[in-house]
């Protein structure tokens, strides 16, 4: 029989009842519980020691969360009041401590529905109970009398097959040298346009724990694919999309997929860190300095974009390594984030510097959202990322200059015209200062590009 000791605070006489009616279901369903209002008065060992003995002597110990019980466990009480939830939380953050956090034992509860910023930080990787139905409560029990979760099925023998085979490649020999045809049947291979151009891989890393509210992560993807293969050089942008992943198996994915952009979406953790998830597919905090950590050694890692809230801190942290790192002050709103990394990497696929990519994403949110809200561009010591292209241009695209060449016809008077209105338009980006006013005349270097190609320039 399982041993249950009830930690809570003396918020109300409505809820010292509660916790004493939980605490009477519980031995009537055959649970011993130990409770400090079964005590005829005082303990003759004295309140700490006795509260002392009965975490040792607990199989369990069920906190009762409550905003007057995270007060005092983290010890921000006034002075002389609530002692016994301050002792308590310091045995327990000590047991906590000594296992590593590798146990079971302590179970956040809620008595009416469930608010995690009530639940101590320790505390925070486990599940949590909200016993506002019958059902809830049952899985209380199930779970303390280790009858939780499905027996699983027998092994089976596994299905074996070989394995396929690749074929050796060979050359035809009217094809040596580049001369000559190829073999009736074949297609020479293709290439994308700009096939000079590096490629430069974003990896989307995501986690929605299922102790969390679902996110929208899918649609967000969706609109950086479409963005980036509407794009000049779509080619060159890869994306590489790892979902649910592990706590544990983040340095590995890194490792195995070397990307040059980190993008994270999902939820935060302390002011600055992500949220990935453990084995249980719960949450599992990454503190800012322990993403530096795994970050700073990654060879070719460029940037990174926290597309969460509250990530300003874990950006300003992250920049001391590398070169590009975008985070969020406060809230973030679903649709600032989608429609921030549409247009972020759009501009980025079609070859705009990261200042100018950045300049162009937070555009449609000025004026909707306060700057809190906006993502923010922080950069490595004296990193100029107006400066900086991660997908540059291809030499042949046209010049500004209204020259001939000696192999070919003079430039028409039209395409004289829109290469000296490109020019203009350039020193004018160089120039601007606001983001908006920059974007707009990004938007007219475009119209302007297209223009002077019609043309034959």
């Amino acid at each position: 029989m399982s041993n249950v000791f009830i930690s809570y605070s003396h918020d109300s006489s409505d809820h010292r009842e509660k916790v004493l009616a939980l605490s009477e279901r519980l031995r009537a369903d055959g649970i011993e519980t130990l409770l400090d209002q079964y005590m005829n008065g005082s303990p003759p060992e004295g309140w700490p020691r006795w509260m002392l003995d009965q975490l040792d002597a607990a199989d369990f110990v069920l906190v009762i969360c409550t905003e007057t019980y995270y007060r005092r466990f983290r010890g921000h009480e006034v002075p002389g009041k609530g002692k016994g939830v301050d002792w308590e939380g310091a045995l327990i953050t000590q047991e906590l401590y000594q296992a590593r956090s590798k146990t079971l034992k302590f179970v956040p509860i809620f008595l009416s529905a469930a608010v995690e910023g009530w639940i101590p930080e320790p505390l925070r990787a486990g599940n949590y109970y909200a016993l506002t139905s019958e059902s809830a409560y049952q899985s209380l029990y199930d779970f303390l009398l280790q009858q939780s979760g499905v027996e699983p099925g027998p092994v089976g023998k596994p299905k074996r097959k070989a394995r396929q085979h690749g074929t050796p490649l060979s050359f035809e020999d009217n094809t040596v040298s580049g001369h000559g045809s190829p073999p009736a049947g074949s297609m020479p291979p293709t290439f994308p346009a700009n096939s000079s151009l590096p490629v430069v891989k974003v990896l989307i890393v995501s986690a929605s724990p299922k102790d969390r509210d679902p996110l929208g992560i899918d649609i967000e993807i969706r609109e950086i694919r479409q963005a980036v293969k509407a794009a000049r050089f779509r080619d060159h942008l890869q994306i590489v999309l790892e979902t649910a992943v592990l706590a544990d198996e983040f340095a590995n994915c890194l490792r195995d997929h070397a990307p040059q952009i980190l993008h994270f979406s999902g939820f935060h953790s302390d002011p600055g860190g992500i949220m990935l998830m453990d084995e249980n597919n719960r949450s599992k905090p990454v503190s800012r300095e322990a993403l530096r950590h795994v970050l700073r050694g990654q060879t070719g890692l460029r940037m990174v974009v926290l597309n969460t809230c509250f990530s300003l801190a874990g950006a300003d942290t992250l920049a001391r390594d590398i070169d590009f790192v975008i985070g969020v002050e406060a809230d973030y709103a679903d649709d600032a984030s989608i429609l921030f990394a549409k247009c972020f990497y759009g501009a980025l696929a079609n070859g705009h510097s990261v200042q100018s990519a950045y300049d162009q994403a937070i555009t449609p949110l000025i004026g909707k959202w306060p700057r809190a809200n906006i993502p923010q561009l922080r950069t490595h010591k004296r990193i100029n990322a107006s400066a900086v292209v991660l997908i540059e241009p291809a030499p042949t695209r046209p010049g500004p200059s209204p020259v001939t060449t000696d192999s070919g016809p003079p430039a028409s008077p039209a395409l004289r015209t829109w290469q000296k209105k490109l020019l203009f338009l350039q020193v004018e980006e160089a120039k601007a200062s606001d983001a908006e006013q920059k974007f707009a005349i990004q938007q007219r270097i475009e119209e302007a590009w297209a223009r002077i190609q019609e043309l034959g320039g």
